[in-house]
C-alpha cells in the first residue's frame, strides 16, 4: 500500500526491549512553544488514533468518551472465563503504524486459516488445502486489480488521485465483480462473498466493489489475532499511553454541541460541563456528528445524511462439547438465510492468574455474528436458541438445549456503515471537510468501515490539526 506513513520515531523492538512507549511524530517541525489545546470526542480507534498522534507531536489533548468503557467496537465482556469480543472479532497487523505498535505489546494468538470451516445448504465441510489454494488465487487476481487501481492514492479508499479503473470499481457492484468482471473459482467468489455480508451487512448488489478488491487485494495486511484479555485490550493499552504522556481521557461524558466560538470551540456536555479548546476532531458516527455540530454547510448535513448503517449483532456462548479454538476456530455460513458464521475464542490467551476466570475443561466460548433482519428481529433468547441449533451442523453430539452454559449479547443498531455505489464520489469530500477549520471530522464512515479506515481516518484528522 502507497501512504503517507506516521514515521516511528524509535525502532520497534528496541522499544519493546527498554518497555518505552512508541512516539509516532510527524517529519515535519512542529511548533512545540505554543501547543495546540485540542479536544476529541469520541472513544473509538478514529479517536484514539488522532489523540495519540497530536500528543507526540506537541498538542494538549482532552478526549471524551460517552460510555463507560474506552473502545467503540473494540468491545470485550468476559463469559466463560475470558474476555470475549462482542465487536470488532479480531484483529490484523499491517493495517496502521498505531495499531501494530499496540498489538504487538499485547499478548496475541495468531488465527490458523486451516483451522476454519464452512456450512453450505446444511452440511459443515472442512477448508482443506485445496479450498484454500483456490481463495488465495482469487485474492492474487484482486491484488493486481489493488494495484493497477491504487495508482498514487495516499489510501486505497481515497477517491483522488483521480484514477479510472478504481472509479470503474466504485460504480460496480460486488456482486458483478466477484462473479462476472473477472474469473474467480465460484468456489472462492462464494466464501469471499459470505465474509463480505458478515463484514458489511449489506445486500451485495448495493456495496461497491472497492471494497473486495480493497480489502482482499491488500497482500501487504498480514496475520489476524485474538488479544489477551479480548480486543478492547487494544483500545486500553492506547488510552493509557495517552495518559502517561500528559494527556486526559474522560468516560460518560455525553458531548451536546460543538461550536466555534471566535478563535476557540466550545464543547458542552449533558452532565451541565463545559470544554473550550483550540481544535476538536469529531470521532463519532456520522449519526451523532450531525446532531451535535454547530455551523454545517448544506452540503456537509447532506453527506452526513447520506451515511446508511446495518444492524448487527454479537452473540457470544459459553458452551461445552464442542469442539475448541485449537482445533477449530471459525465456521463460516455460505447460505444466505443463516447467521454469518462463528468465532471461537478458546485459542485466546487467557488471564492466568486469577482462578475465577480459569476456562473450565471441556468448554468452550463461541461468537455468532449476526446480519439476518429476521434473526435481528427475534428476542436475546430465541435469537441464542437459534444460533446454539446451528453449531449442532458442526459438532452433531452438541445438544443445543442442554450445552450452553451462559450467554451474551451485544447489539448495535447501526453497527455496519453502508458503501453503496458512488458513495466515495459523492460523499467522501464533504465528509472529511472541517467547519471553519476548527472542527475536523475523523469517523469510520470516510474511508472504509473497519479498523484500518478508522485509524487512517484519524491520522487525517490529526494531520490536519497540526498544520494549521
Amino acid at each position: 500500500m502507497k501512504s503517507k506513513k506516521i514515521i516511528v520515531s524509535l525502532g520497534l523492538s528496541i522499544l519493546l526491549l527498554s518497555n518505552l512507549s512508541a512516539v509516532f511524530e510527524l517529519s515535519e517541525n512542529i511548533n512545540r512553544t505554543n501547543p495546540k489545546n485540542v479536544a476529541v470526542v469520541g472513544g473509538g480507534m478514529a479517536g484514539l488514533t488522532t489523540a495519540i498522534i497530536l500528543i507526540d507531536n506537541g498538542c494538549n489533548v482532552t478526549l471524551l468518551e460517552s460510555q463507560n468503557y474506552i473502545g467503540g467496537k473494540l468491545y470485550s465482556e468476559e463469559i466463560g472465563g475470558i474476555q470475549s469480543n462482542l465487536g470488532a472479532q479480531y484483529v490484523f497487523d499491517a493495517m496502521h503504524p498505531v495499531i501494530d505498535y499496540y498489538i504487538n505489546i499485547i499478548r496475541k494468538k495468531k488465527l490458523n486459516d486451516l483451522k476454519t470451516g464452512y456450512i453450505e445448504n446444511g452440511i459443515y465441510n472442512n477448508l482443506t488445502l485445496l479450498y484454500l489454494l483456490k481463495i488465495m488465487s482469487a485474492i492474487g487476481i484482486m491484488s493486481e486489480d489493488r494495484a493497477a487501481s491504487l495508482g498514487d492514492k495516499a489510501f486505497y479508499f481515497d477517491k483522488l488521485p483521480d484514477n479510472q479503473l478504481w472509479n470503474q470499481f466504485e460504480n460496480m457492484t460486488t456482486n458483478y465483480y466477484l462473479n462476472t468482471y473477472k474469473t474467480l473459482d465460484p468456489d472462492a467468489a462464494k466464501y469471499i462473498a459470505a465474509n463480505l455480508k458478515s463484514e458489511t451487512g449489506g445486500d451485495l448488489n448495493n456495496l461497491m466493489g472497492l471494497m473486495p478488491v480493497g480489502w482482499y487485494g491488500d497482500l501487504e495486511q498480514g496475520d489476524r489475532y485474538l488479544l489477551k484479555d479480548g480486543n478492547e485490550s487494544l483500545a486500553v493499552a492506547i488510552k493509557d499511553d495517552i495518559v502517561a504522556k500528559g494527556g486526559t481521557v474522560l468516560l460518560e461524558k455525553t458531548v451536546t454541541n460543538v461550536a466555534v466560538n471566535g478563535e476557540a470551540v466550545t464543547i458542552s456536555c449533558l452532565d451541565s460541563s463545559n470544554y473550550t479548546a483550540d481544535y476538536v476532531v469529531i470521532a463519532t458516527p456520522s449519526y451523532i456528528a450531525k446532531n451535535i455540530v454547530s455551523g454545517l454547510s448544506t452540503e456537509k448535513t447532506n453527506a452526513l445524511n447520506a451515511v446508511d448503517y446495518s444492524k448487527i449483532a454479537i452473540v457470544s456462548l459459553y458452551v461445552k462439547n464442542f469442539p475448541t479454538g485449537n482445533d477449530l476456530h471459525g465456521v463460516l455460513y455460505l447460505d444466505d438465510n443463516n447467521i454469518g458464521g462463528f468465532l471461537s475464542q478458546t485459542g485466546s490467551i487467557l488471564n492466568i492468574g486469577k482462578s475465577n476466570r480459569y476456562l473450565l475443561k471441556e468448554t468452550n466460548v463461541v461468537n455468532a455474528i449476526v446480519t439476518n433482519e429476521t434473526l435481528l428481529n427475534m428476542s436475546d433468547v430465541n435469537l441464542v436458541n437459534y444460533v446454539a441449533t446451528q453449531l449442532q451442523t458442526t459438532e452433531p453430539n452438541f445438544n443445543p438445549n442442554c450445552d450452553v452454559i451462559s450467554y451474551l449479547i451485544k447489539r448495535y443498531d447501526k453497527g455496519i456503515v453502508k458503501f453503496p455505489l458512488q458513495y466515495l464520489t459523492n460523499y467522501q469530500a464533504q465528509l472529511q471537510a472541517p467547519v471553519s477549520n476548527k472542527i475536523f471530522f475523523a469517523g469510520d464512515y470516510i474511508y472504509s468501515p473497519d479498523l484500518a479506515g478508522a485509524a487512517w481516518a484519524g491520522d487525517r484528522a490529526a494531520q490536519a490539526i497540526l498544520a494549521q
